[in-house]
């Protein structure tokens, strides 16, 4: 998946409600693709920060795993790194 394509699907309008812990499925996405690796980057008052979006590209998300990042309030900040504002 190229970039532009996540970043697109990322602030698409959302198509699932989730119950439950937003970050947790976020962070069950990511670790699928990067199993033997920390995939929390630094956690701030307001944001949580998991990897850069190339990164995540590269590694070859799918569709529709960027739709349940989506769909659970995860988003790309300034830098290009996906987060979740708290």
């Amino acid at each position: 998946m190229k970039k532009k394509e996540f970043i697109d699907l990322i602030y698409s309008k959302k198509e699932k409600v989730y119950d439950g812990d937003h970050i947790l499925e976020g962070m069950k996405v990511i670790e699928k693709y990067f199993p033997k690796q920390s995939i929390l980057r630094s956690c701030r008052e307001f944001e949580v920060c998991s990897l850069r979006v190339k990164d995540i590209c590269s590694a070859g998300i799918t569709v529709e795993d960027v739709c349940v990042l989506r769909d659970t309030d995860w988003d790309v900040n300034e830098y290009e790194v996906l987060c979740h504002k708290l």
